[in-house]
């Protein structure tokens, strides 16, 4: 993923690996796109366990698109649209 004003960012490191830890912005928002939180997260490290955690929570990252999806963040975790359940009975 990459935004234009921004470095790609490389998971592939350790933060010890990388030397200093650095500055990620995750995005958080909705089907639609609309960003409704931004988090700062310092290191590489950080960012994988809050992917994981929002994965979690029924969020996905987006990997294709624009830097206008993007949002100016270095990662985006969009909501998964909720699948219809059937009752059986």
């Amino acid at each position: 993923m990459h935004h234009d004003q921004y470095p790609a960012m490389d998971l592939d490191r350790t933060d010890s690996e990388a030397g200093m830890a650095q500055d990620f912005e995750i995005g958080v928002c909705d089907e639609s796109f609309h960003v409704y939180a931004r988090i700062i997260m310092r290191g590489a490290d950080g960012v994988r366990r809050i992917e994981s955690d929002l994965a979690e929570m029924g969020y996905r990252s987006v990997t294709i698109g624009t830097s206008a999806q993007l949002r100016g963040c270095d990662l985006l975790m969009v909501r998964e649209a909720v699948q219809p359940t059937v009752a059986l009975g």
